[in-house]
């Protein structure tokens, strides 16, 4: 009778860790589903700042871990159309398993301008994970010292 009761228990406590393997590696699953789907969607892509000077506009985005070669910028005088070529590589590996994926895909995003540049007068730089595109403005500003009286 300890036994068949000894056997039941081990295929018990089997059952019972293989659902909560299959339960680890689901949920896993999920995560890594769902921060691909966030970068996929660009819920992650970094924002933008767009800062100037009296003769030109300065538009830095934070694009850590990107090529150059995978950066693609077309400038208007009123936009700036930003395409990146993302390449993901996960691997993972456990005590039974590895798993090894490999996915591209593009981010495109379109940055409006806040005054009319000249787009034939610019130029990019990726520094440290930073674009910095710097463009003339169509109409420079010209500063006058206004002395107080």
């Amino acid at each position: 009778m300890k036994k068949m009761y000894h056997k039941e228990h081990m295929s018990e406590m089997k059952c019972y860790l293989k659902d909560a393997l299959n339960q680890t590696v689901e949920t896993l699953n999920d995560v890594r589903c769902d921060i691909e789907e966030s970068i996929i969607n660009h819920d992650l892509m970094p924002g933008k700042t767009i800062s100037e000077t009296s003769e030109s506009l300065i538009i830095k985005v934070l694009l850590p871990g990107i090529k150059k070669e995978n950066i693609k910028i077309d400038l208007s005088e009123s936009e700036m159309i930003l395409e990146v070529t993302v390449e993901m590589e996960h691997y993972m590996k456990g005590g039974f398993f590895s798993l090894s994926e490999q996915q591209k895909g593009n981010i495109k995003r379109k940055i409006s301008l806040p005054e009319k540049v000249i787009p034939s007068e610019s130029k990019a730089q990726l520094e440290n994970g930073i674009l910095r595109v710097e463009v003339s403005k169509l109409v420079k500003e010209d500063l006058i010292n206004v002395k107080i009286e």
